[in-house]
């Protein structure tokens, strides 16, 4: 089952995991498409896998650290 990147992208957002990552190119002709990782991670949405408030608290989570990023970057 580890073979299937999008039943892994799905695990890895039910795990906690606020960001999925993916080599997409391997270089062996297993390439992932990452809109396939995407209609994934909404079809779990959307038959209750993962609650859209876990997807909003991961995206707070995300544009929190970006933010913090930014202006840590930019502070003078």
């Amino acid at each position: 089952s580890y073979a299937d990147p999008v039943n892994n992208a799905v695990a890895a957002v039910q795990a906690g995991n606020d960001l999925v990552l993916y080599v997409l190119d391997h270089g062996d002709g297993t390439d992932i498409d990452p809109n396939s990782l995407i209609d994934g991670v909404v079809a779990a949405v959307q038959d209750g896998r993962i609650s859209q408030s876990t997807i909003d608290e991961h995206a707070r989570t995300v544009l929190a650290l970006r933010y913090q990023l930014g202006k840590s970057l930019y502070a003078q």
